[in-house]
């Protein structure tokens, strides 16, 4: 089980608009939002791996950005914020 504590509700949300925001910036500038089946697979299996002890298989989340996973591994945008991965740059 993780004891870790994930972020409070408020930080999680300004997650999500900095998401949104990285996403609508790639969106204009003519970039790929979406990542490929591979790259999707690449993350879900480092953060399935929980080296960090982040992962919560239950609910697919991290603990440490709040982040729904299926979500945020999909777009090319994102990273790991613990370095585990990183966005996708073309």
């Amino acid at each position: 089980m993780n004891d870790k504590k994930p972020p409070a509700i408020t930080q999680k949300g300004k997650n999500v608009a900095g998401a949104m925001f990285r996403v609508a910036k790639q969106t204009l500038s003519g970039g790929r939002v979406l990542a490929t089946d591979g790259e999707f697979q690449f993350r879900m299996t480092l953060c399935k791996s929980n080296v960090c002890g982040s992962f919560i298989e239950s609910n697919m989340t991290c603990v440490v950005c709040g982040c729904f996973l299926d979500y945020k591994l999909s777009l090319t945008t994102e990273e790991c914020p613990l370095g585990f991965w990183a966005s996708i740059k073309e």
